[in-house]
C-alpha cells in the first residue's frame, strides 16, 4: 500500500535533472484498482505494461507485477458477480 499524499500531481512536466515521485493508492480512498478493473474489463490484464516516455524521446516499458495482475483479476471477478 502506498500513501498517495506523498505523490507529485499529474500530469507533471519534468525538465532535465528534475525528479518526480508518483504513487498509486491501491486500497485507499482512490479505489484505483477497482476503477482499473471496471475500465479494462475487455482487455487482457496479463499484457498490462507501463509505458514511460522521457522528454528526449526515450521510451521504457515495464510489465505489471504479478501481484497487480492477481489483484486486478480478483476485482474483475467481484464485478462479474454483481
Amino acid at each position: 500500500m502506498t500513501n498517495a499524499s506523498h505523490s507529485d500531481r499529474t500530469p507533471k512536466t519534468l525538465l532535465e535533472s528534475e525528479e518526480a515521485i508518483f504513487s498509486v493508492d491501491f486500497y485507499g480512498e482512490a479505489k484505483w484498482l477497482k476503477s482499473m478493473a471496471k475500465t479494462a474489463q475487455e482487455f487482457n490484464i496479463n499484457t498490462l505494461k507501463l509505458l514511460i516516455t522521457t522528454s528526449v524521446g526515450q521510451t521504457f516499458k515495464i510489465k505489471a507485477s504479478k501481484s497487480l495482475i492477481h489483484d486486478n483479476k480478483k476485482e474483475k471477478e467481484k464485478l462479474e458477480k454483481k
